[in-house]
């Protein structure tokens, strides 16, 4: 059987250590998997609790990019950028 990929956006797996911003308090850190322009695949501890919407700071010193859950499995979560 083929599989399609019916992403809009092609993905570049990057493996970038990033933070992720919580209501503008909490840190938390994460790996980005992969990126595209709408949306990354973020990777970081299963017992976190993590918001839906948060900030993703990608790299050192990148601006922050508004983000939405679209997915979660095991360590890793799907997110969309707003």
């Amino acid at each position: 059987m083929i599989e399609l990929d019916r992403r809009q956006y092609s993905r570049a797996v990057t493996g970038t250590p990033a933070r992720i911003l919580c209501n503008y308090r909490s840190v938390l850190a994460c790996t980005i998997h992969d990126i595209s322009a709408g949306g990354a695949c973020l990777v970081l501890d299963p017992s976190v609790a993590l918001p839906e919407r948060f900030d993703l700071i990608p790299g050192r010193g990148d601006d922050p990019r508004a983000c939405r859950v679209v997915w979660r499995f095991s360590d890793r979560v799907g997110v969309a950028f707003n």
